[in-house]
C-alpha cells in the first residue's frame, strides 16, 4: 500500500486471504480489502501530500531530552536571565562545548 501500487496491494492482500482457513478471518480480510480499494484515492492524495512535504526536524525530541530534563524534572522557578542562562549551557553541554565563552 505504501508503495502507491494498487494492483500489486490487491495481488498481495488476495494471497493473504487465501491462506485463511477461518470463515470468520476470510470476511474480515475480505471486507478490510474492500474497504482499502473504496479508500485508494485518499491514500494516494496522502501519500503524495507526504512525499511533497516532507517535514519533519528532531527539534521536539531535542527539546525534551536537553531542556524539560532539567527545566522540569526538578522544578523551580526561574527568572528570564537564569532560563536563558541555563539554556545556553545545557545546548552547549549538549553541542559538545568544553568552555563558554
Amino acid at each position: 500500500m505504501y508503495s502507491g501500487n494498487k494492483i500489486e496491494f490487491l495481488k498481495e492482500a488476495k494471497i493473504l486471504i487465501e491462506k485463511e482457513t477461518l470463515e470468520s478471518s476470510i470476511k474480515r480480510k475480505t471486507q478490510h480489502m474492500k474497504y482499502v480499494k473504496n479508500q485508494w484515492k485518499g491514500i494516494e492524495t496522502n501519500l503524495e501530500h507526504k512525499q511533497k512535504h516532507q517535514l519533519g526536524c528532531t527539534a521536539e525530541g531535542h527539546v525534551s531530552h536537553i531542556l524539560a530534563s532539567r527545566m522540569s524534572s526538578r522544578p523551580q522557578g526561574w527568572s528570564r536571565e537564569g532560563l536563558e542562562g541555563m539554556t545556553q549551557l545545557r545546548v552547549a553541554i549538549s553541542n559538545g562545548a568544553t568552555r563558554l565563552e
